[in-house]
C-alpha cells in the first residue's frame, strides 16, 4: 500500500526526458520513445578510454592524455542525463540517486560481465565536507553504494579523501580542470590491507577530461591497489566539456 501511494504522488520518470512512465513500466529507466535511441555506451564506436562516440579509436581528447588508467567505461551519453544528473545533485537527495545506481548496476551486468568477474570492490571519488555540508548528501558514494549491494560486492569508503576544497570543475576550460585538482586527493594512512593488490571499481557521476580519474587512480596505484577501473554514469563528449 504504501509503495503504491508514492508511485502515485510520486511517479518514475524517465531518466532521460523526465517524462513521467506509465505505471505498468514504473522500473523501466527509460521512456519508450527515449529507449528506442540506445541511449547506452556499447559497440565499437566508443572511446575505451572515456566512452564517447567515436568513429575510429579513442577520441582525440583522449589520445593526447597519458592517463595511469588503462580503461573506463560509462553508462550513458552525458548529454541526455544532464537534466536529471543536476536534479539529483543540486535540488536534494531523493529517489533518483537510487535509481542511477541501479541503471549504472543493470549496465554493468548486460554490457560488461566479463570485467566484474576481474572487480575485487567497489569505491567513489570523495566529496570534500566543505561541501557536503553545502549539499547534505555524497551523491557519488550514493551511486556507488547502491552499484555494490546490487552487484554484491564490498563498497570500500575508506580509500581515498581531499586534500583541499577545489573551483566545480564544471566551471573551468580543460588545463585549469587540470590544475585544480592537482594533489587534491591523497589515501588514507594506514591504507587498508584489504585494498592492497586489489582491482577497484571507482565511480563518479561524469566523465569529463578524466582530471578527476587520473588524480584517484595515481593516489590508489601508489597506495598498493593493483589496477583501478573507472566507471562514470555519463560521459560529456569533448565538445561538451
Amino acid at each position: 500500500m504504501k509503495r503504491l501511494f508514492l508511485d502515485i504522488c510520486f511517479p518514475a520518470r524517465c531518466l532521460c526526458c523526465g517524462k513521467v512512465l506509465p505505471f505498468a513500466h514504473r522500473n523501466d529507466f527509460f521512456c519508450k520513445r527515449c529507449a528506442e535511441k540506445h541511449l547506452f555506451r556499447t559497440g565499437e564506436h566508443i572511446c575505451s578510454i572515456c566512452g564517447a562516440n567515436v568513429y575510429n579509436g579513442n577520441c582525440l581528447r583522449c589520445k593526447e592524455m597519458k592517463f595511469s588508467f588503462s580503461r573506463s567505461i560509462s553508462a550513458l551519453p552525458y548529454g541526455c542525463t544532464r537534466h536529471t544528473i543536476h536534479r539529483f545533485k543540486y535540488t536534494g537527495y531523493d529517489k533518483k540517486g537510487i535509481r542511477l545506481g541501479h541503471l549504472m548496476a543493470y549496465y554493468l551486468k548486460t554490457y560488461h560481465a566479463d570485467l566484474l568477474l576481474e572487480v575485487d570492490a567497489v569505491t567513489s571519488v570523495p566529496l570534500h565536507p566543505k561541501k557536503l555540508r553545502k549539499r547534505g548528501f555524497d551523491q557519488v558514494r550514493i551511486l556507488a553504494e547502491t552499484v555494490a549491494e546490487e552487484l554484491n560486492l564490498p563498497y570500500m569508503s575508506n580509500l581515498l579523501y581531499r586534500t583541499r576544497h577545489t573551483i566545480a570543475q564544471s566551471k573551468l576550460g580543460g588545463a585549469a580542470r587540470r590544475s585544480n585538482l592537482a594533489d587534491a586527493f591523497a589515501a588514507v594512512v594506514p591504507f587498508p590491507e584489504t585494498a592492497k593488490g586489489k582491482t577497484i571499481l571507482l565511480l563518479d557521476d561524469i566523465f569529463t577530461t578524466g582530471t578527476t580519474f587520473e588524480e584517484c587512480t595515481k593516489v590508489l596505484l601508489a597506495a598498493g591497489v593493483k589496477e583501478v577501473i573507472p566507471f562514470a554514469l555519463a560521459t560529456a563528449s569533448p565538445h561538451e566539456d
